[in-house]
């Protein structure tokens, strides 16, 4: 994991992710990208955060999503897109 973000910096930088009903728009210092729900069919929930899964495998791709950086303390709007658009994985 260290050299993966020794070798991507951008990764360590601060990143602001929008979910909608349209996908998840990600933006950072370096870039944006917007992201079809269809690249994310999985999601699971932890204590701390969400975490988008492209597939079950390992290695494939991911997004964490902190609860800490919701807008709201409530995490039930998020939840309730998840719900609507991927599947939980327990």
């Amino acid at each position: 994991m260290r050299q993966i973000m020794r070798g991507n910096p951008g990764l360590s930088q601060p990143m602001q992710a929008t979910v909608t009903e349209g996908g998840i728009h990600v933006r950072s210092a370096t870039g944006q990208s917007t992201t079809l729900w269809a690249q994310y069919p999985l999601h699971v929930e932890t204590d701390r955060s969400f975490v988008l899964l492209a597939s079950e495998r390992r290695g494939g791709s991911m997004l964490v999503l902190p609860k800490r950086g919701l807008d709201a303390a409530d995490p039930a709007p998020l939840r309730s897109l998840l719900a609507a658009h991927s599947r939980r994985l327990s």
